[in-house]
């Protein structure tokens, strides 16, 4: 057999071994986001700008390799929100994908990864003194990028073998502010938005119990 032939078969036995002795579990999660919008600049009529919370949900697959490692994908609805000032305020509706590498401490695990992040809607809400009625604006395809990239860390406990809880911190490291922006936050040219945000929720992952031996 010739070496070209043995590497492949090589990979495809250990594919086959890992698959084998990994368990893949489904799960559900939920929970609250805090965003924190960074914005480089300030500008009139902004004297500032303040986070508003929002929430997430969405599922996850756990792909369990031993006793101690698993990978987790995720795929997920997050909202933020940032208010301009009384009376305006901004909200991003994005889908989060992120790839957890996880280690596991007995109910304990730590986790940390790459995310996706795409944008599927952002908006901007205003009142019109002129008017004297609330106003939408949609800014998806004006003032933010369509998708950008962050990094995640962070810590789940299961408190019995189906629920637990989850604590994160994204930090994001994209500029997600376009350089045609539309609204307060995002018209000037050279503004530089990052997102980042503490998420805390539960997850329920379905299966049944493993017996004991």
């Amino acid at each position: 057999m010739t070496p070209k032939l043995l590497l492949p078969l090589a990979f495809m036995g250990m594919f086959t071994s890992a698959h084998a002795q990994s368990k893949v579990r489904f799960g559900i999660k939920a929970g609250f986001n805090f965003p924190h919008f960074n914005a480089s600049v300030i500008a009139p009529p902004l004297q500032s700008v303040n986070d508003d919370n929002y929430f997430y949900a969405g599922g996850q697959v756990e792909v369990r390799f031993n006793k101690h490692f698993s990978l987790q994908p995720e795929f997920f609805y997050v909202g933020h929100s940032v208010k301009e000032n009384v009376t305006a305020f901004e909200q991003l509706h994005q889908l989060a994908i992120p790839v957890l590498a996880k280690l596991h401490v007995g109910k304990i695990a730590f986790y940390a990864g790459p995310q996706l992040d795409v944008l599927l809607k952002a908006e901007q809400h205003y009142y019109d003194a002129y008017e004297q009625k609330q106003k939408n604006l949609n800014l998806t395809d004006s003032s933010y990028t369509k998708a950008g990239v962050s990094a995640v860390g962070g810590l789940e406990w299961t408190f019995k073998y189906r629920f637990g809880i989850d604590v994160r911190y994204v930090f994001g490291l994209s500029n997600r502010a376009s350089d045609k922006g539309a609204s307060l936050l995002t018209f000037p040219s050279n503004q530089r938005i990052t997102i980042n945000a503490i998420q805390a929720g539960l997850y329920f992952r379905f299966g049944k119990k493993p017996a004991k031996p």
